[in-house]
């Protein structure tokens, strides 16, 4: 941990352990633990078997959970579809930016 926090430092990161999670998996399978102890003073959790975390914005779980996953899809793509198409864009622009934009949105959730 301390090599990751040293590397993290040296690019202008900061660690929060608060946000962080430890899953110990052993064959195929998540082990649930009370906590994982790093160094001297700290303290990481461990992932428990029905909470979520962030990765790269987009909620996962231990489990795939699909409906989830489509609803933030979802909800993602209509907001931008909402902006461009309410913009003063012509409508030639609105439909460049739709695919540029929005479209991405839903590609970028179904490969998770």
């Amino acid at each position: 941990m301390s090599d990751a926090r040293m590397a993290m430092e040296d690019i202008g990161l900061a660690c929060n352990e608060r946000k962080c999670a430890v899953a110990h998996v052993k064959r195929a399978k998540l082990e649930t633990s009370d906590e994982s102890i790093i160094g001297e003073e700290d303290v990481i959790e461990s992932l428990k078997e029905g909470s979520q975390y962030k990765f790269l914005g987009v909620l996962e779980n231990v489990n795939h959970e699909d409906n989830l996953v489509l609803q933030n899809a979802e909800k993602v793509y209509l907001d931008r579809l909402s902006v461009l198409w309410s913009s003063p864009l012509s409508d030639y622009n609105k439909v460049l930016a739709t695919n540029k934009f929005a479209l991405p949105a839903l590609t970028y959730f179904m490969w998770t």
